[in-house]
């Protein structure tokens, strides 16, 4: 909504159009995507044996094309990709891909949270970055390809198509109430994947993931997937 006042009718009266006042342009998915994948009858090993294959059709959701699993890097260990490489990945539009494996909780009556059928299972979660420079901005078209996503991301869940909505859960990241907790940046993505070991009890996604805001129980190494550009 243009407010107008007697400053800007006599600052632009000799203008056809008054300039727009400026508009937020960032994408609802600018900060990245956070998804959830309640696998079903799946361990730790086949979930990772598979987090290449789910980048790839990651992919292919949001392109229309397959890149190649020789392009696909998954890395592993204490310590982050580098610096360099993560600004590398960002400034080539690329997307960065986040994974961390959990153990089911035993259901909880009263919440509903948990499992009842996948107590000695886990499933995965995940924060990807650069989502957003493939994905529609219209509301209408951007559902679209939300459901896409969660159908081809399902090929490897183990889980029925039909069922799918139900058990992969894609939300935009740093949005509602952690909009002051999940700020990511083009230029802090690093420091952003980074703070599980920079500052562990930060509430955000990614500690989540990490699980090193639960100063009693362990946590959970990230791994890290992405495709080297080309």
């Amino acid at each position: 909504m243009i407010v107008s006042n007697g400053l800007t009718d006599w600052l632009y009266a000799n203008e056809a159009v008054p300039p727009k006042p400026y508009k937020n342009k960032s994408h609802k998915y600018a900060r990245g995507m956070s998804i959830t994948i309640n696998n079903h009858k799946q361990d730790s090993s086949s979930i990772v044996q598979r987090l290449r294959k789910n980048y790839k059709s990651l992919m292919y959701g949001l392109t229309g094309s397959n890149p190649s699993m020789d392009d696909i890097r998954l890395w592993s260990g204490k310590r982050i990709p580098g610096r360099q490489k993560v600004m590398d990945i960002v400034a080539n539009n690329g997307v960065l891909m986040v994974a961390a494996i959990h153990p089911y909780d035993h259901i909880d009556k009263y919440s509903g949270r948990g499992s009842k059928f996948n107590v000695d299972n886990e499933h995965l979660h995940l924060y990807i970055y650069g989502v957003h420079h493939y994905l529609p901005t219209a509301e209408k078209e951007l559902d679209s390809k939300i459901n896409q996503l969660i159908k081809v991301l399902g090929r490897h869940c183990t889980r029925q198509n039909n069922y799918l909505k139900k058990f992969i859960d894609i939300k935009p990241v740093g949005t509602g109430r952690n909009q002051y907790n999940d700020i990511v940046s083009p230029t802090d993505v690093y420091d952003y994947i980074n703070l599980p070991n920079t500052d562990p009890i930060k509430d955000c996604w990614i500690n989540y993931m990490a699980n090193c805001r639960s100063l009693d129980q362990p946590t959970y190494p990230l791994l890290y997937i992405y495709q080297e550009a080309q």
